[in-house]
């Protein structure tokens, strides 16, 4: 039983993830206990395994944009895949906002792997993410009044966690408020529900502080467990882990052009991306595609566009237009289509991709099937490095996260990692 603080080994957790920024932020969190993290870009692409793992592996989905029944079915596939002798502590990383199938997902983890107790902990305080009485607010206003009520694939339209989490997943469902997350005898309460059949429980946190706790009550729990929610929850159960290990260092990164890529609309990304093209004096490259007839010309053009700037200032920016109303999947596929066109012309020696989505199309597009977790350079933004591509270092970044400069600290630490691989 871990019921104390460091009494939990990585050998005994599993992480599955809904999207791929997600599976590298949340993935982090555990560098330092397990020395090693790798992401599986696509959970159905067969991966080796090694007995024992070497460090923790954490396999990507990317359901979030799948209808409700092949989400389920594919996170199962991915539970399948990654269920090994020894692992009781799950990981279910989800969308702090609840866009797609974030209930049946959740069934289709307990189902599989015949879970009884689910904690849900989507607070993610460092992001101004909290959850207070089971509702979940960003910087203060309860989520559905926020930018996420406009999401152009998921509007959320309520800000109560169990309605999401209760959506096509008929388990009975509790709540451990704030109050009773601090009481002396949170403990008992806790084991209360569990002994009255609930079995998913959704916990109000706002607070680093009230996730450890959160995670220490959960992990007391004698049976297999899964914790849902994103980096906040990970970081906590990472805490309560034993060991601390020296994270696997970069390898040598290929020396070539850096490209960066802005294929999402949320303001916060759009700010990064006028910086940077305002500090670099560097103009974005454009990509519209208003039909699927105009998709393989736009790509090319794109394409043709950003190797001339590659040229010249040895970085590419390319941007979705802010006033375009192309379908998302017809952009994400051209995003891809174009980043796979530069990459068929000039090595590069890094990629940055803002929005999961986007950054899946386009690392799957590769045959980047591996990402090894290296270094966080801000908030929400962590470089990986891709075997697979010649150990290019990539950043996938969901589109609400880093800070204003993230563009340009990814650039600067490329050329910094290419300097001292001596190119």
């Amino acid at each position: 039983m871990a019921d104390d603080k460091g009494h939990l080994s990585t050998s005994e957790i599993g992480m599955i993830a809904d999207d791929l920024a997600g599976s590298c932020d949340t993935g982090f969190e555990f560098l330092e206990v397990a020395g090693q993290v790798t992401v599986v870009v696509d959970s159905d692409t067969p991966h080796r395994r090694s007995d024992p793992p070497e460090g923790l592996l954490v396999y990507n989905t990317e359901s979030r944009d799948l209808p409700p029944e092949r989400a389920y079915q594919k996170v199962r596939r991915a539970a399948r895949a990654a269920a090994r002798d020894g692992v009781r502590v799950w990981m279910k990383k989800t969308d702090s906002a609840f866009r797609g199938s974030f209930g049946r997902e959740i069934a289709a983890v307990m189902d599989e792997l015949d879970i009884r107790l689910c904690c849900i902990a989507p607070a993610i305080p460092d992001f101004g993410r909290t959850t207070k009485n089971g509702i979940q607010y960003i910087d203060g206003l309860p989520i559905a009044e926020t930018f996420y009520r406009r999401d152009p694939k998921h509007p959320v339209t309520t800000s109560r966690v169990a309605d999401h989490a209760a959506r096509d997943n008929p388990r009975p469902i509790g709540l451990l408020d704030l109050g009773t997350l601090r009481r002396a005898d949170a403990q008992g309460a806790l084991e209360d529900m569990i002994a009255g059949g609930v079995q998913m429980i959704t916990a109000d946190s706002e607070s680093e502080q009230d996730l450890m706790r959160v995670a220490g009550l959960f992990l007391a729990y004698p049976g297999p467990v899964l914790f849902v929610g994103g980096q906040g929850i990970g970081s906590a159960v990472a805490g309560h882990c034993r060991s601390r290990i020296r994270p696997e260092g970069w390898a040598k990164v290929p020396g070539g052009p850096v490209l960066v890529v802005c294929g999402t609309l949320h303001p916060k990304s759009r700010e990064q991306l006028h910086y940077f093209s305002e500090t670099c004096r560097l103009e974005p490259v454009l990509i519209d595609i208003p039909d699927a007839a105009s998709l393989t010309a736009a790509s090319g053009r794109a394409a043709d566009r950003l190797t001339e700037q590659m040229d010249r200032s040895g970085i590419g920016l390319l941007a979705t237009s802010e006033r375009s109303a192309a379908d998302p999947d017809l952009l994400e596929t051209g995003i891809s289509r174009t980043v796979q066109k530069i990459c068929d012309q000039r090595h590069l020696s890094g990629l940055l991709l803002t929005g999961g989505t986007t950054g899946y199309e386009a690392c799957r597009g590769l045959g980047g099937h591996r990402l090894r977790l290296r270094q966080r350079i801000s908030p929400g933004a962590v470089m990986a490095q891709a075997p697979d591509l010649s150990n290019m270092a990539v950043l996938i970044k969901g589109g609400s996260l880093g800070r204003i400069d993230a563009f340009a600290k990814f650039v600067e630490t490329v050329k910094e990692r290419t300097s001292m691989s001596g190119h």
